[in-house]
């Protein structure tokens, strides 16, 4: 290893002011989507994100093979997330994004029952 006047960065270099980071003006969303016993996460399940201010649906996202789903640059405000999964019903939940904070919602979808 090169140290002294020899290496590439002879001195230490401050990091720059990251803005996005310092002084942040979106949040973002993550979450689980399960089966309501929590037992398994559920791949594909659909996520309509929406706001009074925004257009709705703002955003549809769609849950992984792990279940997680997630969205990035969503401005500060309140926020509806409905969700649902083919043989399941439906949720809502509501909740609020805040500038530079992760908001976790997970969600659990009860298994629809079979008729006779």
């Amino acid at each position: 290893m090169t140290t002294g006047a020899a290496a590439p960065f002879a001195s230490a270099v401050p990091v720059p002011e990251m803005p996005w980071k310092t002084h942040p003006t979106t949040g973002p969303l993550m979450g689980y989507a399960y089966a309501a016993d929590g037992s398994n996460t559920l791949d594909g399940a659909m996520i309509a994100v929406s706001s009074p201010a925004l257009r709705s649906p703002f955003s549809v996202l769609h849950s992984d093979a792990t279940g997680f789903f997630g969205a990035v640059d969503l401005p500060p405000g309140d926020y509806m997330l409905a969700a649902s999964f083919p043989g399941c019903g439906a949720a809502t939940n509501a909740f609020t994004v805040l500038a530079g904070r992760v908001t976790r919602q997970d969600v659990l979808l009860k298994q629809a029952i079979a008729s006779r």
